[in-house]
């Protein structure tokens, strides 16, 4: 199995088994009269053919890897994208946690000015009550004042009357009202 290796490092791995496989071809040329030449010969088809199967797994891969490459790209795109909406949102909550905050502050000050307009509709009433209170007295007292002044009147012109026609000896027309002599008496 294979690793998941980036194209450099892979390409590295397939150049130096290639300079290995020509170290070893040269080792073959310099040295194939000497001894063991059919174990060397051996091991140089082996490592051939690991070096062809490295190749064709290098083929295998590169598409592979291009289209990894492709998606990485894309994943990082989103990855931006997805980071750039995470600020945008994180402003917006700390834009609004700003106004939350002067909500909050705005509703306290509110909530002390209508406790003080309360408190200060509780003093006007309380006038109020008072001012009705002594407008009734005061109308009470004109009303008993102007019954007095009429009750005056009335005992004053009868009076009169009574003393036109004590002076002219005759009997006042219209006649006194009972309360008017009882009153008249009473003086």
């Amino acid at each position: 199995m294979i690793e998941p290796m980036l194209e450099k490092d892979t390409i590295e791995a397939v150049l130096e088994f290639a300079s290995r496989g020509a170290m070893l071809v040269w080792y073959l040329r310099e040295f194939a009269n000497r001894r063991n030449v059919g174990d060397v010969q051996v091991k140089l088809t082996a490592e051939k053919k690991v070096v062809e199967d490295l190749r064709a797994q290098l083929e295998a891969l590169t598409p592979e890897h291009k289209g990894c490459g492709m998606q990485q790209s894309k994943l990082q795109e989103d990855l931006d994208e997805v980071h750039g909406e995470l600020s945008i949102t994180a402003q917006q909550l700390k834009d609004t946690r700003s106004r939350s905050d002067q909500i909050v502050e705005e509703a306290g000050r509110l909530k002390l000015e209508a406790k003080q307009l309360a408190e200060s509709e509780k003093e006007l009433q309380s006038k109020v009550d008072h001012l009705t209170e002594e407008v009734e007295r005061a109308n009470e007292a004109i009303a008993t004042l102007n019954t007095n002044d009429k009750i005056e009147h009335e005992e004053g012109f009868n009076k009169a009357l009574r003393q036109a026609a004590f002076l002219l000896g005759r009997i006042p027309w219209p006649p006194v009202s009972t309360s008017a002599k009882t009153s008249a008496m009473g003086r």
